[in-house]
């Protein structure tokens, strides 16, 4: 066995250029894989720490509510922090449409609005308002004050008239990116304010809320599991909606996400298996008759593979750890440049910061790296087994004899 090993650190030695091109090989691989996965892992546990903040923290929601509807998903073990909200009123706004809403403490934690308000609060009793300084400029109020009054014009629905109303601006809420897009501006009220507005037997919400543990959910089943829950308490399959991204991290990233990653590292697995083993096969066909020789000499072909295996792993030994440290390296750079535009995307979100590198993923990524080259390396061995003395002595003839052929004169 030693002499197998001296032999292949010898022809490492003799073809550098082949070595150099074969650990390169891996080594990229092995960088590939590294920042697919620690990338991965980074981002599935980024989204699944911060995946409220990102994406509000709620399962799903029902629309057009009743009070009854509302008391029986509150009854239903299934539900957990349900809160509600519903449209107040609209306000004239100059061209763009104002909207007040109703939330009550829960609903407003759901939808992380708490974390929205730059000043002051949110309205808790009588006719107070809070609202973005956006939607008191479209308004007509240029610099409002926390305190101040506003008189806005506003209806309840398309079927009332405007009447004159004052609110006591109680909270700034930061700009909404989204709502200037859409030329679409809300301000939030009281429950007091929406009961004066909507008696008894003619509200109708809209309810947000998160699943109990014990509920089997993720993003692939969400829409079918919520319709089901739905239907326990009487709402109609098309006033039920699911939370999408929340439920893709919360719980479950589902197939797709895990399909794509899967699919990556196959194309680089693939891709590197081709690139080793042509290396490896022409360094092969360019070396027969010493394979030859060797075999002649008494080597087994178990021995012959052996040669092949132990030059392929020395180089895997180089390549594997360089890749790994420097995929991780790059997976940490290429996540905190995610993370950081993301945090400019969502504004105002205080992160929750995980740590990207794994040791289980870089196990893994060696491993993979490993079989990588080991799945390239399988056919050269074959091919060097098969290799008979005679076929390596009639191929150095033919060698030879075009060496020996010129043109000349007499």
């Amino acid at each position: 066995m030693k002499t197998i090993t001296k032999l292949a650190a010898s022809n490492l030695r003799q073809n550098r250029t082949r070595s150099i091109l074969i650990a390169l090989s891996v080594f990229l691989s092995t960088f590939l894989l590294t920042v697919i996965a620690e990338f991965g892992n980074g981002l599935v546990s980024h989204n699944r720490a911060n995946a409220g903040k990102i994406a509000g923290n709620f399962c799903g929601q029902f629309n057009s509510v009743t009070e009854e509807q509302y008391g029986a998903i509150t009854k239903r073990s299934e539900f957990i922090a349900v809160g509600r909200m519903a449209k107040a009123a609209e306000a004239e706004g100059g061209g763009a449409k104002l909207g007040l809403l109703w939330m009550d403490p829960q609903a407003a934690e759901n939808v992380n609005l708490p974390d929205a308000v730059a000043e002051g609060r949110l309205p808790e009793a009588g006719h107070e308002l809070a609202a973005s300084k956006e939607f008191f400029e479209k308004a007509g109020f240029s610099d409002p004050k926390l305190g101040d009054t506003v008189t806005l014009s506003v209806r309840r629905d398309l079927a009332s008239k405007f009447m004159e109303q004052e609110f006591t601006v109680c909270g700034i809420l930061r700009p909404s990116d989204a709502s200037g897009f859409q030329k679409s501006f809300q301000g939030y009220v009281s429950g007091e304010f929406y009961g004066s507005l909507f008696p008894e037997g003619q509200r109708s919400y809209t309810v947000n809320f998160r699943l109990n543990e014990s509920v089997a959910i993720n993003a692939d089943i969400g829409e079918e599991v919520l319709k089901e829950l739905g239907a326990l308490c009487g709402i109609e399959e098309q006033h039920v909606s699911k939370n999408h991204a929340y439920l893709m991290w919360a719980y479950d990233p589902g197939t797709e996400t895990m399909m794509a990653c899967i699919g990556i590292s196959l194309i680089v697995i693939l891709v590197s298996v081709v690139v080793i083993y042509n290396i490896f096969q022409v360094g092969i066909v360019q070396k027969i008759q010493e394979y030859g020789k060797i075999k002649a000499l008494g080597a087994t072909k178990k021995q012959l593979k052996q040669l092949i295996f132990r030059e392929g792993m020395a180089l895997a030994a180089i390549g594997i750890p360089l890749g790994l440290a420097t995929g991780s390296a790059a997976a940490v750079l290429l996540f905190r440049q995610f993370v950081l535009g993301s945090g400019e995307m969502i504004q105002d979100v205080d992160f929750v910061q995980v740590n990207v590198v794994s040791v289980p993923v870089l196990l893994l990524a060696a491993l993979i790296a490993w079989l990588t080259v080991w799945l390239a390396l399988k056919k050269p061995m074959r091919l060097v087994a098969s290799i008979s003395p005679v076929e390596a002595v009639r191929y150095q003839e033919n060698t030879k004899a075009k060496r020996a052929a010129r043109k000349g004169k007499k």
